[in-house]
This record gives C-alpha cells, structure tokens and sequence, in this order.
C-alpha cells in the first residue's frame, strides 16, 4: 500500500492514549491503596492508643506507689499532674475572675498595698506600673495566688503520713514523693505560663519584667533539677520528707497569711495588730 502512514500514525495515538488511561488507572489505585493504608494506620493507632488513655489512671496510681518506678516512668506521672494543676488553675481563674472584678474591697485593698510596699516593688523591678495599673495586674494575678497556697497546701498534706507516722511505711513514703513531684509539676505548669504570658500577649514584657522572670527561674530552678534525682535515690529518706512538708507547708502559710494580710486596712487598730501578729508567725515559720 502506498498510504501506510495514517493508519501508523493513528496506531500510535491509540496506543499513548492507551498508556496515558493505564498510567491514570494505576495512579488512581495506588490513591486508594494509600487511603486504604492511611485508615489502616489510623485505626490500628486508635487501637492503641484508646487503650493507653483509658488505662491511664491505673497506670499512674501504679507509679505513685511503685518503689522501683524509672525515671520516664516518673516523668510521665510529672506530665499528668502539670495538667492537672494547670486545669485547677485555669478553673479558679474562671470561677474567681468574673466576682473579684465585681468587688470594691480587692481593689481599695491593692491600692493601699501600692500606696505601702508596691511603689518599692516597682522600683526594684524597674517597672513604670501606675497605682492604677498595678491595682490591675494584681486582681488580675489574685485568682492564681489562691491557687498557688492551695497547691503548696496540698503538696505538704501528702507527705503528713511520712512525717507523722501513719499508716504503712512504703504507702507514706510514696505520698511524700508524690509530694515533690506534685511541687516539680506545678513549676513546669507555671513557667510554661511565664513564657507563654511573656511571649504571647501584648502587656506580657510589661506584666513579667526581666528581673521578675529571672526570680522566677531560679526559684522554680531548685525543685526541678533536685526533685526527680531525690526521689529516684532517696526515696525512704524521713529528712527528704520532712523537707518537702516543711517547705511546702511554710510556703502555703507564708503566702496564705500574706494574701489575707494585704487586704487588711491598717488605719484601724484592731486590722493593724492582726497584721502584725499574722506576719510575725509567717517571718518566725519561715525563718525555722
């Protein structure tokens, strides 16, 4: 034949048109196959992980009384109680937030507290806050120092069976521990709460100057490069309990006191004896 060409030329297009279908066949199963492989991993991690939430309590009353408990073992106990501290705070920030602001005495309070130590404070921390502005700041900050003696109440209540005798001697001495590790949980919590107010908020700089985040960092510094190490090697010790109450509990009564103090007017007599007398036992608490 003399006209071979048209039909070579439409045997070819057939053909990569062929291809070009078979090629888009094959890419389309391999997207289902894939899907299907992504649903498969995803159920079997649910399977997994379901489990692991569920059972997540008992494991973590296993680790509190676990005298051989590992240090990931702890950490994860550490993880699980800073969220817990962190929902307690947030809860008492909500639920105290909408009244204090409602309430005349805080502030008049605050302002009397400016007028008496808080210009001083400003000073040593080079902040310019306004007595208005630090009236705000501290009403603002009122829920979380409820929250903050509460916190260090509880961490000492835990280690009373160890430091009073009660109870079985392993029992006790886990509590006292939990009691550190509550204490290392809620100084993680805060300070993940420093950087992100710091970092993330507009008044952040303002609201936590260099030098009081400095302070912070050095006080949190001490329990959560000490704590895991004490607990992990030292964990029957009855001074490592005793410490843990009487820093705790001396924190909690210090700070408490402190709170109720400040709220006192110190132009009436009766309110300026009770300021002096309540400020004498935190000073002597404090300075046993």
């Amino acid at each position: 034949s003399t006209e071979p060409e048209p039909l070579t030329t439409a045997r070819f297009e057939f053909k990569g048109r062929f291809k070009q279908q078979t090629n888009l066949e094959a890419n389309l199963l391999e997207i289902i196959k894939n899907i299907g492989v992504t649903e498969a991993i995803t159920m079997k991690a649910a399977s997994e992980i379901l489990p692991t939430l569920l059972s997540l309590p008992t494991t973590l009353h296993e680790t509190i009384f676990n005298p051989h408990a590992t240090s990931h073992e702890l950490l994860v106990l550490i993880s699980a109680l800073s969220l817990f501290w962190t929902l307690i705070f947030q809860i008492l920030h909500k639920t105290l937030t909408p009244y204090i602001q409602r309430q005349s005495w805080l502030k008049e309070a605050m302002g009397r507290e400016y007028d008496r130590v808080g210009v001083l404070m400003c000073r040593a921390l080079s902040v310019n806050w306004t007595r208005d502005r630090y009236i705000e700041i501290m009403v603002r900050d009122w829920p979380k120092m409820q929250g903050i003696y509460l916190q260090h109440f509880v961490g000492g209540a835990l280690c009373l069976p160890a430091v009073l005798g009660w109870g079985d001697e392993g029992r006790a001495a886990s509590l006292a521990c939990l009691g550190v590790l509550s204490e290392m949980a809620w100084e993680l919590s805060d300070m993940a709460d420093i950087f992100i107010t710091r970092s993330m908020t507009s008044d952040g700089k303002e609201r936590l100057p260099n030098k009081m985040v400095a302070i912070w960092m050095i006080h949190h510094s001490m329990t959560l490069s000490l704590g895991l190490p004490l607990v992990l090697k030292y964990r029957t010790l009855p001074e490592l309990h005793w410490m843990t109450f009487n820093l705790q509990w001396a924190a909690a009564i210090a700070i408490g006191m402190n709170e109720y103090t400040k709220v006192l007017n110190l132009n009436k007599s009766k309110e300026f004896w009770t300021f002096r007398i309540l400020n004498g036992v935190a000073f002597v608490i404090m300075a046993w």
